[in-house]
């Protein structure tokens, strides 16, 4: 699931790059394929087999590689688990900040999805719409086990590293369903990891932040900030995606040099612009041009998406849209390879975000709120998301893109919470004989002291 933009004149690209910062991490996480097979862009591991977590390594392998025919390659591409949908939904969701932006809807998704598997009732069925799950739990299943399914009959190529991991974190002596826990490790590769927020809840943060460092190389840190987690916090979600990929056609360091970037139709600012002439797949259809850049072994791909001349990023929006995304991309992974003049800015984007609010007014409005129905993990209500907070950070030069991104969704015990009445202002007073309706008195104070 990608979508970025680029452009082959250095004039239209100060107009593209705040949309290539805000999607590319849609780019690396899942990646084109060379061939142009994206019907449905993956939403969950771009790279993971079923019950395991894969690491591609420098060599281009993964672990548990099987064979792959081109009708399981179809099947795949039908997935209901594709997240084109979710992913510009939650664009458009935080498209309003200003400045740059960048995001993992592979995480987001991923991490969501262990909550999922114990959303029941209403819960489950806001978070379906919401998130682009399919309802029914054999298809949810059946969807997560293609998703995670890994091609080895495509190569992925040297120099690329590509690895997402999930894991839950469960208060100590909390109870949890076996069937609850057996899905989280067949489907999600994840187990359940005892922590003491009753007793400790800071070394419990530590301990969280630290595996979040370890599996992003050390780029996500300080994932869950002090004062987050409290004492009745009983569970919480992560997710950890990190990339690393050189491309197919780096570009040469001495052709880098300061140019112009136009912020809009009033600002231009000098930045640091990447240049070649190459050989690549491009397109211009809808009132914009495409262009893929291939990582080594064309497996994964960043796609970026620029304006017409002069036209304003918001020309785009016709295409936010999962059928017009999906088409885009399918119709430039069928586009011929032509000679293009490319011109890239240097850059680093990082965001951060709690999204509860925004997944929220999204739909799943329950799953934040005390009526939250999360029992198929436990076998009984009690608690609900308290937050969804995610960090992600970008960088692309000369040689490649390095990203990484981590996701965590903080479970609170359900706590009955009392009203507050205090009367420490003017207030009208009735004594009233409730057997007949009489009042009996009636009045006003304003002034105790008096």
């Amino acid at each position: 699931m990608r979508i970025s933009s680029r452009n082959v004149s250095l004039s239209r690209q100060g107009i593209f790059v705040a949309f290539v910062k805000a999607l590319v991490c849609l780019l690396l996480v899942a990646g084109c394929l060379a061939e142009g097979n994206c019907g449905e862009l993956p939403g969950f591991a771009a790279v993971q087999e079923k019950g395991k977590p894969v690491q591609i390594n420098s060599s281009g392998k993964a672990r548990g590689d099987s064979t792959e025919t081109k009708a399981m390659r179809a099947e795949r591409s039908d997935s209901p688990m594709g997240n084109s949908a979710f992913a510009v939904s939650l664009y458009s969701a935080l498209s309003a900040r200003e400045g740059n932006l960048s995001f993992s809807p592979a995480s987001l998704s991923s991490v969501l999805a262990l909550a999922y598997e114990g959303a029941r009732g209403t819960t489950r069925q806001e978070m379906a719409n919401a998130l682009q799950f399919p309802l029914d739990e054999k298809q949810f299943h059946r969807a997560l086990s293609m998703e995670y399914s890994v091609p080895a009959s495509e190569s992925i190529g040297k120099g690329i590293t590509l690895s997402q991991v999930n894991a839950l974190w469960g208060q100590k002596g909390y109870h949890f369903l076996k069937a609850f826990l057996n899905d989280l490790k067949r489907y999600h590769s994840s187990g359940i990891r005892q922590v003491d927020f009753e007793g400790n809840v800071e070394d419990s943060r530590k301990i969280i932040n630290g595996w979040v460092e370890d599996n992003t190389k050390g780029i996500i840190k300080d994932l869950i900030k002090q004062g987050v987690l409290k004492t009745d916090t009983r569970i919480v979600l992560t997710n950890a995606i990190y990339f690393k990929g050189m491309w197919d056609s780096p570009f040469p360091k001495n052709n880098t040099r300061d140019g112009d970037f136009r912020v809009n139709h009033h600002q231009t600012v000098k930045t640091l612009m990447m240049e070649q002439t190459g050989d690549f797949r491009y397109l211009e259809s809808q009132g914009v041009k495409a262009l893929d850049l291939p990582y080594t072994g064309k497996a994964l791909s960043m796609i970026v998406i620029l304006p017409g001349d002069d036209a304003p990023l918001s020309g785009v929006d016709a295409l936010l849209n999962s059928s017009g995304l999906d088409k885009l991309v399918n119709d430039l992974g069928r586009a011929g390879v032509v000679r293009v003049h490319v011109k890239l800015p240097k850059f680093k984007v990082s965001s951060e975000f709690d999204l509860a609010a925004t997944f929220s007014r999204m739909g799943m409005a329950q799953a934040f709120g005390g009526d939250a129905d999360f029992s198929g993990m436990t076998g009984s209500k009690g608690f609900f998301i308290g937050n969804v907070i995610h960090k992600a950070y970008v960088d692309v030069n000369e040689e490649g893109t390095e990203a990484a991104a981590a996701s965590a969704v903080v479970m609170m015990k359900a706590v009955l919470r009392s009203r507050e009445f205090i009367a420490d202002r003017a207030f009208l007073f009735i004594v009233r004989d409730k057997r007949t309706g009489s009042i009996l008195f009636m009045g006003r104070l304003t002034d105790p002291k008096a």
